[in-house]
């Protein structure tokens, strides 16, 4: 059962440190790889942020390795050019899945469409989506005065293809008090969602 297993996986979810709501500038265009890096991977804890794969942007809008990892984690920095700000780092075993979702998506191939294609594959053994992968996202809204996010707030995601609110014990609406719910019930892309904490951006602050 996955209600088993569930208080453990939202643990393991908890890579976060207080203060982690920090980073450099996404607003240029060019923003240099160290600053990427560094901005990338502050999703995770202390310990994981060095050893992790680090995909960025170099001279186009196209996502490339910036720096490779070998701890099983892998980290995206802030697509420059739009008024959203978002830094993620996931399960490496997610790769795949978020990649043919993304070559999905420039095809045109989107909504229903989209998931019915991905839930064949995975169900054929085509494509994986490991139970319990856990993915932790930075976002916030780019304040076009300075340039930066007024804050940023940390969100978990622990996906658990198909699971229900009975197989989880969880339930399905945020009850707006942090705890975490289950989002997209019985489907491919059934995940437990974790609220987490929104705080000022500080820039420079925190970083290795």
């Amino acid at each position: 059962m996955i209600r088993s297993g569930i208080a453990g996986i939202a643990r393991t979810a908890l890579l976060v440190s207080a203060g982690l709501v920090a980073g450099t500038s996404a607003a240029a265009m060019q923003v240099s790889v160290e600053e990427q890096i560094a901005a990338a991977v502050l999703p995770l804890g202390h310990e994981h942020r060095g050893e992790a794969t680090v995909f960025g942007y170099r001279d186009s809008l196209h996502l490339g390795v910036l720096r490779w990892g070998s701890n099983g984690f892998v980290c995206e920095s802030d697509r420059p050019g739009d008024a959203r700000y978002q830094v993620r780092c996931f399960d490496a075993a997610l790769t795949q899945f978020f990649r043919r979702r993304d070559e999905l998506n420039a095809a045109g191939i989107q909504g229903d469409a989209r998931w019915e294609l991905m839930e064949a594959e995975v169900k054929t053994g085509i494509l994986e989506l490991p139970p319990g992968s856990i993915e932790v996202a930075l976002k916030g809204r780019i304040n076009e005065s300075t340039g930066e996010p007024d804050s940023l707030t940390i969100t978990h995601y622990i996906y658990l293809p198909f699971a229900t609110p009975e197989s989880t014990g969880l339930s399905t609406t945020d009850g707006g008090d942090g705890k975490p719910y289950l989002m997209d019930p019985g489907h491919l892309d059934a995940h437990m969602h974790v609220p987490g904490p929104t705080r000022p951006f500080r820039r420079g602050s925190n970083l290795r």
